[in-house]
């Protein structure tokens, strides 16, 4: 993953951070989408693709040399649509009240 300027990874308001997450989450700029990502979209896909991999690193028992193969998880899940469903099923269970 390429380093990315702090300038992109900057938040903006609720409503933009959720439509920014969930552009990522339809596959926004994955490689063969069809889609050339903004700078701004490739900094934040692979800022999710970072954290959620070093996620993967302290959950489990992994060395820090395994970084790169978690990274591709991440990546993976992403682009699959995975990770879209889980958030889509995760926001059923929370509205069903």
């Amino acid at each position: 993953l390429d380093e990315q300027p702090l300038d992109d990874l900057a938040g903006g308001e609720a409503a933009e951070n959720a439509a920014a997450l969930r552009r990522l989450l339809a596959g926004e700029g994955a490689p063969g989408s069809g889609t050339a990502p903004d700078r701004a979209a490739r900094a934040y896909r692979d800022a999710v693709v970072h954290a959620g991999a070093l996620a993967l690193l302290v959950a489990g028992d992994e060395p820090l040399e395994a970084l790169p193969a978690a990274a591709e998880r991440i990546a993976a899940a992403l682009d699959s649509g995975a990770a879209a469903q889980v958030l889509a099923r995760l926001a059923a269970i929370t509205q069903r009240g």
